[in-house]
């Protein structure tokens, strides 16, 4: 069984590591850069995603009210934890899967490399 405060607390660790793999992934060879986009950008989001769902349902079950209505029916929405850790997981992925993009923007000739470190930290 998945607990939140683990994937609360594993989700964070594995994207900032896939962070920090995304941005020194400028400056090493293609081959080399494609898998580690391939993994920082397309699996560990999926993995999210995948832990996002259990834990969505898993917060489903046990809500206690909530929804999107207004700030007070999302804050009552985030009491569960189970809901609270996906919507961090949600984040996360989201934030890892676009991340791609502005990667590859800093792969043009007009944009310095070292940027990224900036940007992202």
């Amino acid at each position: 069984m998945l607990k939140p405060g683990f994937a609360f607390s594993a989700g964070g660790a594995l994207a900032m590591l896939s962070w920090l793999a995304l941005s020194a992934s400028l400056f090493v060879s293609d081959p080399l850069r494609t898998a580690i986009w391939t993994g920082t950008t397309i699996a560990v989001p999926a993995l999210l995603g995948l832990a996002y769902a259990v834990l969505l349902l898993r917060g489903l079950r046990e809500r206690t009210g909530g929804g999107f209505g207004s700030i007070a029916a999302v804050r009552q929405l985030f009491t569960s934890d189970a809901a609270l850790a996906a919507g961090w997981l949600h984040y996360l992925a989201f934030d890892l899967f676009a991340g791609r993009g502005s990667r590859a923007r800093e792969l043009r000739p007009m944009c310095p490399r070292s940027s990224s470190f900036l940007v992202c930290y």
